[in-house]
C-alpha cells in the first residue's frame, strides 16, 4: 500500500477501531492470518456481525485477502486475512484518536492479554519453560521518574521489536523452528491506595 497523507491515516485509524467488534477483529489480525469464522469463534461474536465488520476493515485498508479455502464441505470458499498495518502506533496516531478511541483500543488490548494469559496457564505453557518473565512492580513515581520509566519501556519495545525481524531472518534463512511468544507490557498510573494513603 502506497504512503497515506497523515491526516488520513488517522482518519483510517478512528474509523477501524471505533466500533468494538472492529478493534477485537484487528486483535485477532495482528496475531496472524484469519477468516471471519476463525475471528467470530475467538471473540464470541456471531459470524454475520463480523463478516460484516471484516468487510469494513477491508475496505479501510487495514487488513488484505492472503488466501481462500474451500468450507462447509466445499461448497463455499472461505477467505483468509492478515492485517495491513502493525499494532504499533505513533504518538500522532494514538492521540488521533480522541478519549473514546483509546478507551475502545486500551480495553481491546487488555482484553486480548488476558485471554493470552488465560490462554497460557490454561494449556500449562505458561510455566512449561522455567526462564519466563512475570513482574509486578508498584513504583512511586515523580514527574521525571515517570518519563525515565517510559523511556526504558520505549527502549525495551524498540529491541523487542528487532528481536522479531532476526528471528524472522534466521528463520527465513535457515529453516530454523520457531514457537509463538508473547511480550505483553503495561505501565500506568494507578488510583490511589484504599483508605487514603499516599
Amino acid at each position: 500500500m502506497p504512503p497515506q497523507p497523515k491526516a488520513l491515516l488517522n482518519d483510517r485509524l478512528v474509523a477501524a477501531i471505533s466500533h468494538p467488534t472492529r478493534m477485537h477483529a484487528m486483535c485477532v489480525f495482528w496475531d496472524r492470518e484469519a477468516s471471519p469464522r476463525e475471528v467470530a469463534a475467538e471473540i464470541g461474536e456471531p459470524l454475520n456481525n463480523v463478516t460484516y465488520h471484516v468487510k469494513q476493515l477491508l475496505e479501510l485498508g487495514w487488513i488484505e485477502l492472503v488466501a481462500q479455502r474451500p468450507a462447509g464441505g466445499g461448497r463455499v470458499m472461505e477467505h483468509i486475512y492478515k492485517a495491513t498495518h502493525a499494532s504499533e502506533f505513533d504518538e500522532d496516531e494514538f492521540e488521533s484518536l480522541g478519549k473514546e478511541g483509546k478507551d475502545t483500543l486500551n480495553t481491546a488490548i487488555l482484553n486480548k492479554m488476558s485471554s493470552d494469559l488465560a490462554e497460557a496457564l490454561l494449556s500449562g505453557t505458561f510455566s512449561e519453560r522455567d526462564d519466563n518473565q512475570l513482574t509486578r512492580i508498584p513504583i512511586e513515581v515523580d514527574e521525571a521518574g515517570w518519563e525515565e520509566t517510559k523511556e526504558v519501556l520505549d527502549r525495551a519495545l524498540e529491541e523487542l521489536l528487532e528481536v522479531k525481524a532476526r528471528v524472522a531472518n534466521r528463520a527465513a534463512a535457515s529453516g530454523e523452528t520457531t514457537f509463538p511468544t508473547k511480550v505483553e507490557i503495561i505501565h500506568f498510573m494507578s488510583p490511589p491506595p484504599r483508605g487514603g494513603a499516599a
